[in-house]
């Protein structure tokens, strides 16, 4: 890898602000001249999601060549790490990698780019995996096309939708509304929480961003039911965080109905209820685990917020 221009820089920035402790990383390059290579070194960390620079551009004339490079993840938390090539502000993503507490990327001009565990070991599987962009989970089905789940008043019912396998600014959930509010409609919302689950167990939920679809989800507004996509902003969601996608409304009338699945007969925990709940108003709820309920089906799909 060669920086021969004034205008060349080779960077690393990461996709949000470290946990506690910002990414060590040691570059050693050779500088050529006309008449001489200089073995030089540059040992830094990042700077959350500001560029730092892993070589800095040469002089007018000079040459600068990448020998060797460490980065390691000395972080309590996981960081997704892109080392771009910065050629006069026309970037390049030279690397694009997930890395857990403890592990390290090396360049070596033998071996270029790869990836260690904590343990030193070559990482080849896991989140070196490029994910789905449409996400449906795996566990939804249906006998017949007409299973339908009511959303009885001021109830919350949270589905789990998997680990964020990159940080999103928001979350679109696509989903069937079979029959529309009535009423008068005091309240309607589509929410996204994260939580961590444990089988067959209560999850406890943090809020990461709620959308009013009272005007969505209502006769009166958009008249029949049929397909509908909801845009949920997100804040506050790491890579790794265990995601639910939480409905609920409140009216005189006739609650939502939305096309469903199976019950989660094994009491799982991958759906679940709260009662009495507005998730606008609580930004943070304790699940009941449901195995008798359809669960909503619905597919999603994440906006990613990285540079």
């Amino acid at each position: 890898m060669l920086l021969d221009a004034t205008t060349d820089n080779l960077e690393i920035v990461l996709d949000k602000a470290v946990t506690a402790n910002q990414l060590d990383f040691a570059v050693f390059y050779n500088e050529y001249t006309s008449t001489s290579v200089t073995p030089s070194e540059n040992l830094g960390t990042t700077n959350n999601t500001t560029p730092v620079n892993l070589i800095p551009s040469p002089s007018a004339g000079n040459q600068r060549q990448l020998r060797w490079c460490s980065i390691n993840n000395v972080d309590t938390g996981d960081n997704v790490v892109k080392i771009r090539f910065n050629a006069n502000g026309s970037y390049r993503t030279v690397l694009y990698v997930y890395l857990r507490t403890g592990e390290s990327i090396q360049y070596s001009e033998e071996m270029g780019w790869r990836v260690y565990d904590q343990l030193g070991n070559e990482r080849t599987n896991g989140f070196n995996r490029t994910p789905a962009t449409i996400k449906m989970p795996e566990w939804f089905g249906s006998s017949t096309a007409a299973t339908t789940v009511d959303l009885t008043n001021t109830n919350c019912f949270c589905t789990y939708l998997g680990r964020a396998d990159r940080i999103y600014s928001s979350v679109k959930i696509q989903y069937q509304p079979t029959i529309l509010l009535t009423g008068t409609v005091s309240w309607a919302e589509l929410a996204i929480y994260k939580g961590t689950p444990v089988l067959s167990s209560p999850t406890t939920m943090t809020r990461l961003g709620f959308t009013d679809t009272s005007s969505i989800w209502n006769t009166g507004a958009t008249g029949t039911a049929g397909n509908r996509t909801t845009t949920v902003t997100t804040t506050g969601m790491n890579i790794g965080d265990d995601l639910y996608a939480v409905f609920s409304n409140s009216t005189t009338g006739t609650v939502t109905q939305l096309r469903a699945g199976l019950a989660d007969n094994l009491a799982s925990g991958v759906y679940q209820t709260v009662s009495n709940t507005r998730p606008s108003t609580n930004s943070s709820i304790t699940g009941t685990v449901d195995s008798t309920t359809a669960m909503i089906w619905m597919a999603w799909e994440g906006v990613y917020q990285g540079t």
